[in-house]
């Protein structure tokens, strides 16, 4: 008789054997790869000993990579939960990035909350590949998702603030649509990469290039025009002028702008977003959408990336990311045409139905199909929901708190994202529809919120407070923005 022995993980459901790190060995086994051994641990007509395991003892299976942060950090046994600590670690890091950098960005600038961002993320990635202590990788894992998440929540401020409403779909497109296409060339290196160590350098070396856009990008003109920097704002705007051939802007605008309320507001506080009762009262409804979108968008993930990848993780994840792309489509045509209150709801709402119908077809093995077709139609709506919040968010705040706010409802999504994480597979005990229906009415109870909201599509940003407070009551408002000097200049 044949014996292949192999490590049975602790999250294995194999509940006879223990939840402790063992050693079985399975009889006759002809398969050569880790799937099919634990596939052989799950026949319940296969002859398997239990004995006892020592982690000198373990083989590693190389037929999907080389090497591992598991291995190479020993992450075995009854060390095997500290990979879900630095799953955590990176997520906890994108809630802090998603406040501190927020604050950076409103109170040092765009340019510079960007390029810290820039430098935390590439930084901390290659660090990371040479170290060998543990609770170094585990801070390295913080400031790389702290970096991250600014990465993605900066230039979505910036693509905001330097576009007219009509393109302002068509800019902040352009963050997720490069997010796509970055998970799909990472997804490409790791295929042809199967080293863990070669594959963060090749990843994270090109980020020290972006550094460089400290010197050639310009700050956001209507964040200096908030800050009172009126004369660097000048210069933007001449630069600007002249790339696009347009006349000068009058210098009687200045003056105006000057004399305006924009350039002497106090500093702003994250204090701003909780009063008055009616800032309060969006502040938290945005809370909520930014959450729900986000626990369904990980929830589904994780619900749907073991569907149709052949076991390959390379696949899997190709697959999961390739959902997503109809929502870039989408994006750019809907939320125009309907407005972005009615995208929302519906983002929201199709999402809930489907995560809780979806739910109730657990353990229909004859609805299988349909269940499918369900999560899917569910991931796609919460990744429209993702574009669709942050677009929202930029518009339903003033300049001076608008990365405060993004960041702010940024910190809540990740905290969507970690419940989403600890939901899953962890309450199919109590009822298996049950983190199915979690997710559902979560986003249902948003989508009904989400009515309270005014109607943005096509106004102007808000600079101040109170015009953000009174977007879509068809007031007379401040045109002092930047956006309205250059539409000024080049009509004139």
């Amino acid at each position: 008789m044949q014996l292949a022995i192999g490590q049975l993980a602790p999250d294995e459901d194999l509940a006879k054997f223990g939840r402790t790190c063992r050693k079985i060995a399975v009889a006759d086994f002809q398969g050569s790869s880790c799937q099919e051994f634990q596939k052989a641990l799950k026949d319940p007509s296969v002859e398997k000993v239990n004995v006892t395991c020592t982690r000198d003892e373990l083989v590693f299976d190389h037929s999907i990579v080389t090497s591992t942060v598991t291995q190479d950090y020993d992450l075995t046994c009854d060390h095997s939960f500290v990979r879900s600590i630095f799953n955590s670690l990176y997520l906890g890091g994108m809630l802090v990035g998603s406040f501190v950098i927020g604050l950076v960005s409103d109170r040092f600038g765009r340019l510079k909350a960007l390029v810290l961002s820039i430098f935390l993320v590439g930084g901390s990635g290659l660090v990371a590949a040479f170290v060998q202590n543990r609770i170094i990788f585990a801070l390295l894992r913080i400031t790389t998702g702290m970096g991250g998440m600014g990465s993605f929540m900066v230039p979505a401020v910036i693509a905001a603030e330097a576009t007219l409403p009509d393109y302002k779909i068509y800019t902040t497109m352009c963050s997720g649509f490069g997010f796509v296409i970055g998970e799909l060339v990472f997804a490409l290196e790791a295929y042809h990469i199967r080293d863990w160590i070669t594959l963060q350098l090749v990843a994270y070396t090109p980020m020290l290039i972006l550094l460089g856009l400290y010197f050639i990008f310009p700050e956001s003109t209507r964040w200096l025009i908030a800050k009172g920097k009126i004369e660097e704002a000048k210069d933007n705007i001449a630069r600007r002028a002249s790339v696009n051939s347009v006349a000068p802007v009058p210098e009687e605008l200045y003056e105006v702008t000057d004399r305006g309320l924009i350039s002497h507001q106090k500093t702003p506080t994250i204090m701003d977003l909780f009063k008055p009762k009616e800032v309060l009262f969006r502040s938290l409804n945005m809370f909520l959408q930014w959450f729900s979108v986000t626990m369904g968008y990980y929830g589904l993930l994780f619900a749907s990336t073991g569907l149709g990848g052949g076991g390959d993780p390379h696949k899997t994840f190709t697959l999961a990311v390739l959902a997503e792309l109809p929502a870039l489509f989408i994006y750019l045509k809907l939320p125009q045409l309907f407005g972005r209150k009615v995208i929302l709801i519906a983002c929201q709402l199709i999402c809930g139905i489907c995560c809780i119908i979806g739910g109730l077809l657990v353990g229909v093995p004859s609805l299988s199909t349909l269940q499918l077709i369900l999560v899917m139609i569910g991931r796609l709506s919460a990744a429209l929901g993702f574009g669709m919040v942050y677009l929202y968010t930029s518009e339903l705040f003033p300049t001076a708190i608008r990365s405060t706010a993004i960041g702010t409802c940024s910190c809540m999504a990740r905290v969507g994202g970690i419940i989403a994480i600890l939901l899953n597979g962890n309450l199919d005990a109590i009822w298996p529809p049950l983190v199915f229906v979690i997710f559902g009415a979560v986003a249902t109870t948003a989508g009904i919120l989400a009515f309270r909201f005014p109607e943005t599509t096509n106004d102007k940003l808000p600079e101040t407070m109170d015009e953000a407070m009174n977007l879509g009551k068809n007031i007379t408002r401040n045109k002092l923005g930047i956006i309205q000097i250059f539409y000024a200049s080049k009509n004139k």
